[in-house]
């Protein structure tokens, strides 16, 4: 009986210590893509001007580069490069939009990038136009 519980009280302690030795070994491979989008598209019906206020954060663990925002059927180019964000970084900016955009309706915006090992990525939200 003795010994039956010793067998199991070192097999439990081995498997804790392969566990915490193969995650800490292989966890650094899981690369996980999480942006958290906040974008906020503004109409002046009066100017009839429209624009996009966004801001991205990483809270993954890998780094992304922001190539464009599509908002409906226009898509804007962020810089030559992308923007460029490591894990726990975050960025905001404006956009001005061209093309007729209504108060109240709801448009698609789909955020695109790369993974920096190479693996395309995008976001698509729902949101609303409102007026300014």
């Amino acid at each position: 009986m003795l010994g039956t519980i010793m067998v199991i009280s070192i097999t439990l302690v081995l498997g804790g210590l392969l566990y915490a030795y193969s995650t800490g070994m292989f966890g650094n491979l899981t690369h996980q893509v999480d942006i958290s989008p906040s974008v906020t598209l503004v109409v002046n019906p009066t100017s009839n001007s429209a624009y996009v206020d966004y801001s991205f954060a990483n809270d993954g663990n890998i780094q992304v580069v922001l190539k464009s925002i599509s908002v409906g059927n226009s898509t804007f180019t962020l810089g030559s490069n992308g923007l460029t964000l490591n894990p726990g970084q975050s960025v905001q900016g404006s956009l001005s939009l061209s093309g007729s955009y209504s108060a109240g309706s709801y448009y698609t915006v789909t955020i695109s990038g790369d993974t920096s090992s190479g693996q395309p990525f995008s976001e698509t939200l729902s949101v609303p136009a409102t007026v300014e």
